[in-house]
């Protein structure tokens, strides 16, 4: 005698314990996701400020002088000014400090920091009342999930230096891919502009004018406007690319380096296009700004005028 065939409820029935493996695997990816995610905030805090870690924060409010060796210039930064800050020993990501925290002196070589800065008159937090100004703009919470705030005085800038410096001439680098575009990708193809804005020469990406001309078209985050300027050597001194439709307040990134004055080092900050047009008071107050934290030789604060050749 043939065996009763099973009902449509029993075929359908999960043998027992696999729903509660299927709640467990649906939990573990949850969470894997939820790392990730995480992972990604991380990424975008560093992508975006340009420094380390967040247990390199410990830096940002030091009741003492931040001292060390920028690019082979001896600095001493004023308590409360330097943020986030960054030597090469320092552990990178996902790695423990295996020791105690070393004693910072002028051989300790810096890689990287960031700092505030008021826009024009060269105003840092070395000066209390300084943060209470910029704190009138909206919160660090805010600044962090809404990016750079726009409508205020305050910029940011980021240094690399040490082992995150990119060597020097780096600019001159950077910039062959405007004139050799052969091989690159779509985003990376460029026409040179025959008008320069504000002493810059203007590069932009091939075949996007219809979608410049279009409101309602957007464009690729990746497709950026460059600006170069070169002194009379053609060496490039600056370099701005700015994305030609997100008129948000980060919408432009400006780099330099700090060779021409005898320290190794990258600078860099990110305002929204309204600021564009003052390019070299921006460079100039941040470079007198830097360079007026070389260290004397009796180790303190040494005001020294930068060469700020060629802007």
């Amino acid at each position: 005698m043939n065996s009763p065939e099973p009902s449509v409820a029993a075929q359908n029935t999960p043998p027992p314990g696999r729903g509660r493996w299927v709640v467990v695997l649906l939990a573990a990816m949850l969470l894997t996701l939820l790392g990730l995610f995480w992972l990604y905030l991380e990424a975008v805090n560093a992508s975006l400020w340009g420094f380390g870690p967040r247990e390199l924060a410990i830096a940002q409010y030091t009741p003492k002088d931040v001292v060390g060796d920028l690019g082979g210039m001896k600095v001493v930064i004023p308590r409360g000014v330097a943020e986030l800050v960054e030597y090469d020993d320092d552990p990178t990501w996902g790695e423990k400090r295996k020791g105690p925290r070393p004693v910072r002196t002028f051989d300790s070589r810096l890689a990287s920091f960031g700092f505030y800065v008021r826009y024009p008159d060269g105003a840092t937090f070395a000066d209390p009342e300084m943060r209470k100004d910029y704190e009138k703009y909206g919160t660090r919470e805010r600044a962090f999930n809404h990016g750079i705030r726009g409508g205020d005085l305050w910029l940011r800038p980021g240094v690399s230096s040490g082992k995150f410096y990119s060597r020097d001439g780096f600019l001159d680098r950077i910039s062959v891919k405007l004139d050799a575009p052969i091989g690159r990708p779509w985003w990376q193809k460029f026409d040179k502009l025959p008008h320069k804005e504000h002493g810059l020469t203007v590069y932009r990406v091939k075949g996007i004018e219809a979608e410049l001309a279009d409101p309602q078209k957007k464009l690729d985050f990746m497709v950026k406007d460059v600006y170069i300027h070169r002194d009379k050597t053609g060496k490039v001194k600056t370099y701005i690319d700015c994305h030609p439709k997100e008129w948000h307040s980060s919408a432009c990134k400006q780099s330099w380096s700090l060779e021409d004055d005898g320290v190794h080092a990258e600078v860099y900050v990110a305002y929204g296009p309204e600021k564009r047009k003052n390019w070299r008071e921006i460079q100039k107050m941040i470079t007198q700004t830097l360079l007026g934290f070389r260290a004397a030789p009796n180790g303190d604060a040494s005001s020294t005028e930068p060469a700020l050749k060629n802007l």
